[in-house]
């Protein structure tokens, strides 16, 4: 591997290493101190990495052999004893047995066309799962298009995958299947959720002009009565608001979770290497209203997620759907009585909303010994 790169979603390459039995070992004190203490022991006996090998040109090298690899683990060498080389990539004769929804070019092939595969053959299961309770409507179409690509380019035959939105009931669970038809079909019938925690856009628009019960522009807005005055004064808190939002978005972030969790369960039992890919907007960890304390409703749902997948062996990765974002003004917001000063807070907020989210998938995916992107 001298003149070579690891790059993810290239190839798989299965490497089994050998490493030693760990046992829990305790100290004469501790041994008398906990004489009635219940005793484990852990065994480790076979890790398996997936690895994308390209050269420096990002050519796949499949002709590659255990003694080509070096592991280790805490700067300590791992014995590398099996390496099995794995394409991922669909090839184009597959574009027989794809038919994609509403494309009138895409003829459906045949049943007989369709490879059975057994379950012995199944080299991954995969379970896509959309998160419609935290996609803003403007991320929608891209995220559909991304996903029939996909399927299209970056299945192989003996995949076993499954389309899933956390914002259905029995509507929203699709079985799990290696006929990419299916896959397709289910992609198309995905729909916007109004009850998202997230609107229309990704931000929420500024709008100098929300009113409140009292009539007229919000308090602090230029043309707002003084408190006090009784003329259009405002009888509901901002804050109140604040913490309605709040309560709205960690109640939809632990249905997502909640969802996530019983996907895990079901693929607990299958074939392959599990994997779950979620496709979202993020989560936030941490209190909006009070950012130095966790959020316990979603860190409950979080520590059950991490805990399901660890004990089912499923990795889950991460995709934030909104794609780049600046965090600038939008053609929606209304900043027309708004002073600079009051904007260039706004565009701040938004950066920091973004970036909590996505620390809330990236840790999901890390605990699980995936990534997100």
């Amino acid at each position: 591997m001298t003149r070579t790169s690891l790059r993810a979603l290239t190839l798989l390459t299965c490497l089994l290493l050998a490493t030693p039995v760990i046992r829990g070992g305790q100290s004469p004190a501790d041994s008398q101190a906990t004489e009635h203490t219940p005793k484990f022991r852990v065994g480790v006996d076979i890790v398996r990495i997936d690895a994308g090998v390209t050269d420096r040109d990002g050519r796949t090298v499949p002709n590659l052999t255990a003694a080509d690899f070096e592991v280790r683990q805490d700067g300590k060498l791992q014995t590398v004893t099996y390496a099995q080389f794995m394409p991922v990539s669909s090839a184009p004769a597959a574009e027989a047995v794809v038919a994609v929804s509403g494309s009138p070019a895409a003829a459906p092939a045949p049943a007989s066309a369709i490879p059975v595969v057994q379950p012995e053959e199944i080299q991954r299961t995969l379970a896509i799962v959309v998160d419609d309770l935290g996609l803003s409507f403007e991320s929608f179409h891209g995220m559909q298009r991304a996903l029939h690509d996909f399927i299209d380019h970056s299945l192989a035959p003996t995949d076993l995958v499954a389309v899933v939105r956390t914002g259905g009931a029995g509507g929203g669970l699709q079985p799990f299947t290696t006929d990419r038809r299916v896959l397709h079909a289910a992609i198309d019938e995905l729909r916007w959720n109004g009850r998202s925690r997230n609107g229309v856009e990704p931000f929420t628009a500024v709008n100098s002009w929300t009113t409140f019960s009292g009539g007229g522009p919000a308090p602090g807005s230029p043309g707002a009565a003084a408190p006090g005055s009784g003329a259009g004064e405002a009888t509901i808190d901002p804050a109140d608001f604040r913490a309605v939002d709040q309560l709205r978005s960690s109640m939809s972030a632990a249905g997502t979770l909640g969802a996530l969790n019983l996907v895990i369960r079901g693929t607990r039992e299958l074939p392959g290497r599990k994997a779950v890919i979620l496709v979202t907007e993020g989560f936030q960890m941490l209190d909006r209203l009070d950012a130095a304390l966790p959020e316990s409703r979603t860190r409950t749902a979080l520590d059950r997620v991490t805990e399901q997948a660890t004990r089912a062996g499923v990795v889950i990765y991460t995709l934030d759907a909104r794609g780049l974002q600046t965090g600038g003004l939008l053609a929606s917001d209304n900043i027309k009585n708004r002073a600079g000063e009051g904007i260039r807070d706004f565009s701040a907020d938004r950066t920091t909303f973004r970036r909590d989210t996505q620390e809330g998938m990236a840790y999901l995916a890390e605990q699980t010994g995936g990534f997100a992107v």
